[in-house]
C-alpha cells in the first residue's frame, strides 16, 4: 500500500516523466497491435461490447497496479541503498 508521500511522488513521476521512457519502438508497435485487435474484436462481436469493455478496463487497471507495484519496489530499494550508503560512509569517516 502506498503512503501519501509515495502516492504524491508516483503521481508526479507518472504525469511528468514516464512517457519519455517509452522510447522503444517495440512499445509503440505493441500498443498499436493491442488497439487494432481491440477494435477488431469489438467490430466482429458487437454483442460482446459491454463484456469486452469491462475486460479491457480490468486489464488497464491491472497494468496500473503493476506500475504502482514497480514504483513501490523502486522506492523501497532507493531507501535501502541510501541506508547502506550512509552505513558504509560512516565506517570510513
Amino acid at each position: 500500500m502506498m503512503t501519501d508521500l509515495m502516492r504524491t511522488l508516483y503521481d508526479y513521476i507518472h504525469d511528468r516523466h514516464v512517457e519519455k521512457y517509452f522510447v522503444d519502438a517495440e512499445y509503440y508497435r505493441v500498443q498499436q497491435v493491442i488497439r487494432l485487435r481491440q477494435e477488431e474484436l469489438l467490430r466482429e462481436h458487437p454483442e460482446l461490447r459491454e463484456d469486452l469493455d469491462g475486460l479491457f478496463s480490468e486489464m488497464n487497471l491491472r497494468h496500473a497496479l503493476e506500475l504502482e507495484a514497480a514504483f513501490q519496489a523502486g522506492f523501497i530499494l532507493f531507501g535501502e541503498l541510501t541506508r547502506l550508503q550512509n552505513t558504509c560512509a560512516s565506517l570510513f569517516s
